[in-house]
């Protein structure tokens, strides 16, 4: 493999690393500490290389520690993409929002698109088709529920779980799971207010295990687990360019 991009996505739990070719996702895998990325993009000749972290500090020191490497990366700065956020939103231009612009411009570059991103929190960030954030809404669910939690009932996974639960972990995964849906559903009704020709997007890890099938409706029009990766990957492309 040669003449590769490698973006990377720094999150809270896990690092998500893909390595591109061209517009082709070439490989993807999941690392907890720096050290994880050199095995992973073993045999791979990396000739460009973009990470974003939301801790900027945390993001500069791993990007000169894979430059020592000799694998050309920067981080993303959001000062530089100032023009992606109306005035009154600029304060909310992370650098992973700025990664999802560009995804979405990528995918659906003639509709506004709202991306849902099941992170720690699920964050609802609306984007215009001309590529500028007009505005996020937070919904603080599962950090609220592992401080909550003494236990840890959470499986959320492709099986729909039975609307009552048997047990104790059973009726928690239940409300859980159903009280999840049941928010993603309400906002994204509020918020096409907004955009009533918006496209829903979800993405982020909890999109890889989880089904979105609602028994009685669809409750998003797309799924991209690794919208931010190609986000990134389409930065690198313009810069190419």
């Amino acid at each position: 493999m040669a003449n590769m991009r490698l973006c990377i996505d720094i999150g809270s739990e896990y690092v998500k690393c893909a390595i591109f070719d061209g517009q082709k996702l070439a490989r993807i895998f999941r690392v907890k500490e720096i050290e994880g990325i050199k095995k992973g993009i073993d045999g791979a000749t990396i000739d460009h290389g973009l990470l974003i972290c939301n801790n900027p500090m945390k993001g500069k020191q791993w990007a000169q520690e894979i430059s020592s490497w000799n694998i050309p990366m920067n981080p993303l700065y959001p000062e530089n993409f100032s023009n992606r956020a109306h005035q009154d939103v600029k304060d909310l231009l992370l650098p992973d929002t700025i990664a999802k612009i560009y995804g979405a411009l990528t995918r659906f570059p003639m509709n506004d698109c709202l991306v849902i991103d099941f992170g720690t929190t699920v964050r609802y960030e609306l984007i215009s088709k001309e590529g500028q954030l007009l505005g996020r809404t937070t919904f603080p669910f599962f950090d609220i529920l592992s401080q909550a939690m003494s236990i840890e009932p959470l499986v959320l996974t492709e099986q729909i779980p039975p609307p009552l639960g048997h047990n104790l972990v059973e009726s928690i995964n239940c409300g859980c799971y159903y009280g999840l849906l049941g928010s993603v559903e309400r906002i994204i009704a509020e918020i096409r207010q907004v955009s009533p020709t918006m496209i829903t997007v979800a993405t982020g890890t909890l999109t890889e295990n989880i089904s979105w099938k609602n028994p009685s409706s669809e409750l998003v029009d797309h799924i991209y687990p690794y919208l931010v990766l190609e986000g990134l990957n389409h930065i690198i492309n313009e810069g190419i360019k």
